[in-house]
């Protein structure tokens, strides 16, 4: 808020007034409209899952591992299920960027030993994420997870039912690291 102060000719020469810094409270509005737009595009994606066709599930479920993936701008999503019997995680769906190579023939009957982490942190209903994969110690069994498929950045979020965890659903960032 402020004026110009004008000499006795009408010329403008200093202004007066104050400021206040409000980069607070664009980032919340930000954030506000960022959730909003997700919960728009979860309520499509939901509603497309009404009456859809078995023939279709797959290339559907796709599609929205898809629309999931640029909105956050993740460059792999991929549904995983946890087979408790059989003790391992099996990669069900995956939607990749363009250019960004498909992993789920490589991630098929994973050993819950390998990622113990992972599954204790998803059974707690609680999100992994890793914003940095080299900052894990070279020793680190998700490292070697990880590593091979070029991810840079990941978050997993699990599939709940109740209090029981199904799986969960992965964001990858492979071209480069991303804060999610």
């Amino acid at each position: 808020r402020g004026s110009a102060i004008k000499n006795g000719e009408g010329v403008p020469y200093r202004m007066a007034g104050s400021h206040t810094d409000i980069t607070d409270r664009k980032q919340a509005e930000e954030a506000l409209q960022s959730q909003s737009r997700l919960q728009r595009l979860l309520m499509e994606i939901s509603s497309t899952y009404i009456n859809l066709p078995l023939d279709r599930l797959d290339e559907t479920i796709r599609s929205s591992l898809g629309e999931l993936g640029e909105f956050v701008g993740a460059d792999r999503v991929y549904l995983f299920d946890y087979d408790y019997n059989k003790q391992v995680s099996v990669n069900t769906h995956e939607w990749c960027a363009e250019g960004i190579p498909p992993q789920i023939e490589d991630l098929q009957e994973v050993p819950f030993s390998m990622t113990r982490e992972w599954l204790e942190v998803h059974r707690k209903g609680e999100a992994m994420y890793i914003p940095d994969v080299n900052a894990l110690s070279p020793s680190d069994s998700l490292r070697a997870v990880l590593e091979p498929q070029g991810i840079k950045s990941l978050l997993a979020v699990p599939m709940m039912d109740g209090d029981d965890c199904l799986g969960f659903v992965g964001f990858d960032s492979v071209r480069r690291r991303h804060s999610y």
